[in-house]
């Protein structure tokens, strides 16, 4: 039998069978495509990487699934902590060599991970450091606050514990390791809040002076009869034309919206605002 009738019948019974002897034999005939005898020695190469610490290899580990090995690669002892590999768009939960991998985490995840790793973060310190707001005001505030800590540790599961909510503030309780470098810098993350959902306060001392056409009228009577003039509107069309902050309007419509003669429709950057229907 000739060698090209041998590698043919050998093709065959890999396909076939998958039998590693097949795959090995059709390696040493085979001149044009050469193939590993062992699926295994593909990682090899990987595995030697991680062994010494070449970081060059962590995007092939990555797509190789290996997020077991990526503590290993980065030099790190078997421990307690959440990886931050923005390059790669994931984050790591290692619990004592058992990783769990959370890929495209939000992209405030980052931010707000580091606040909360360097200590106990008071309300306050999360509202400047994530939303880049002044002044903090706690009636408009808190909410957001704590949404924001709820859709961490949801993100988070099961190590929902791993964000500590005390007296002084908010914290984590593990620590959070950051793999980044010179040529792929962190990028700062866009507004947690979609336009028009983030609470922001008015300057102090000074209010938007409403114009002379609607001077006089309480902001749900004026959100009101300009949803009259109009189909629909956005919270940040609606404070553009009436003169007002966009929290000032969302107030007013969440009042209306209560009373039933506002409805909204669509979700976050597309929400629009109408009159209610009546009905009967």
């Amino acid at each position: 039998m000739d060698n090209n009738n041998i590698v043919r019948n050998l093709r065959v019974l890999w396909r076939t069978t998958h039998h590693f002897y097949a795959k090995a034999a059709l390696g040493q005939y085979d001149s044009v495509r050469r193939t590993n005898a062992f699926d295994e020695d593909a990682l090899t190469p990987v595995l030697r990487a991680v062994t010494n610490r070449d970081h060059s290899a962590l995007s092939r580990v990555v797509s190789l699934g290996l997020l077991g090995v990526i503590p290993e690669l980065l030099g790190l002892t078997p421990g307690r902590r959440m990886i931050l590999i923005p390059s790669e768009d994931l984050l790591l939960l290692e619990d004592h060599g058992n990783v769990i991998g959370r890929h495209r985490p939000p992209r405030w995840c980052p931010v707000l991970l580091r606040i909360l790793a360097s200590g106990d973060s008071s309300k306050e310190r999360i509202v400047a450091g994530l939303w880049g707001l002044r002044a903090y005001n706690p009636e408009l505030h808190d909410p957001p606050v704590r949404t924001t800590i709820h859709r961490l540790r949801t993100f988070l599961q099961p190590h929902v514990s791993w964000i500590e909510v005390s007296d002084a503030g908010y914290r984590t309780t593990v620590p959070v390791h950051l793999v980044t470098g010179p040529e792929q810098p962190v990028a700062e993350p866009p507004p947690l809040w979609e336009e028009g959902e983030i609470p922001t306060l008015e300057p102090r001392g000074e209010s938007l002076a409403p114009s002379s056409a609607v001077a006089g009228l309480a902001p749900r009577q004026l959100v009101y009869q300009r949803l009259e003039e109009l189909e629909h509107a956005s919270v940040p069309e609606l404070a553009r034309s009436l003169e007002l902050s966009n929290s000032t309007v969302l107030r007013a419509l969440r009042g209306l919206m209560e009373e039933r003669r506002v409805e909204c429709h669509g979700f976050a950057r597309a929400t629009r605002y109408r009159l209610r229907a009546p009905t009967g």
